[in-house]
């Protein structure tokens, strides 16, 4: 598969600690207003969080409309 990492291969992680902030991946059409819940799409990228339905892993630090494709938004993780 396209994700396979060969087994020589050095691969660099990030550890998602409370209060802190990173860029990650927005799902395509999401509209974020600063602190909007995220939680994960499930495909390597967060969506809109529904409150008492899914587990809020992020929020969001900017206030965009994410366009067709998904796009790099600054987050704090909770």
């Amino acid at each position: 598969s396209g994700d396979t990492i060969a087994a020589s291969s050095t691969i660099v992680g990030e550890i998602a600690e409370t209060g802190r902030e990173l860029a990650v991946l927005i799902k395509a059409t999401q509209v974020l207003v600063e602190d909007t819940p995220l939680t994960s799409a499930g495909d390597g990228t967060l969506r809109i969080a529904v409150l008492g339905t899914d587990e809020v892993i992020a929020y969001s630090q900017e206030a965009l409309t994410v366009g067709a494709a998904a796009q790099l938004v600054k987050v704090r993780f909770a």
